[in-house]
């Protein structure tokens, strides 16, 4: 009777187990399924603490969505650049960019004319070694810095008040570099939309 007893007592904990099961298995829960966020995310990417959605208006309706980097400096200024050779197009910080190449008498005074589309970054987002500059660059609002490890100067165009587009050059001498930067620029800024 005693055995009896234990293989009913195991019985109604194995039935029980079963009905705990199932009814874990029944449970839902309130709301609208939504796609995991991915824990990797390119430099040019903002976080919030809201669930992202497929696309956003402000990324869809983006000015600089269509723009290639490569066409933004024309090919009538190539010559009064100095550049030689055929543009590079890439990305550079996880960001759309062309670059061309401008050789001069030495490789120390030669150096790279980079031109960088942040659809989701402006002027207020730059991260620059030293003093963010604020000036005027045909009629936009602009920013001339030296960039993280000193090894170019940029000028920083604004598009809108969350996009820019950056036209950096790099080479030997940062400061050195400022005047071709701001030349480059006035050409990019009249290309933008």
């Amino acid at each position: 009777m005693a055995g009896n007893t234990v293989s009913r007592i195991r019985a109604t904990i194995s039935i029980l187990a079963a009905v705990l099961a199932c009814a874990g298995c029944s449970e839902s829960t309130a709301g609208s399924p939504t796609a995991a966020v991915s824990s990797t995310e390119s430099s040019d990417s903002t976080t919030s603490g809201t669930t992202p959605t497929k696309s956003s208006p402000a990324t869809s309706s983006s000015p600089l969505k269509s723009i290639k980097p490569c066409e933004l400096l024309p090919a009538s200024a190539m010559s009064s650049l100095g550049v030689t050779g055929e543009p590079k197009e890439g990305t550079s910080k996880s960001v759309p960019s062309c670059q061309w190449r401008v050789n001069k008498a030495s490789v120390t005074d030669s150096y790279t004319i980079g031109v960088g589309i942040y659809e989701r970054r402006g002027l207020k987002d730059i991260v620059a070694d030293g003093e963010i500059t604020k000036q005027q660059v045909g009629s936009r609002q602009a920013a001339q810095y030296l960039g993280e490890g000193g090894g170019h100067c940029a000028v920083a165009l604004e598009v809108t008040e969350s996009s820019r587009v950056d036209v950096l050059v790099t080479g030997g001498d940062a400061a050195k570099l400022c005047a071709p930067a701001l030349e480059a620029a006035k050409l990019v800024e009249s290309e933008l939309p």
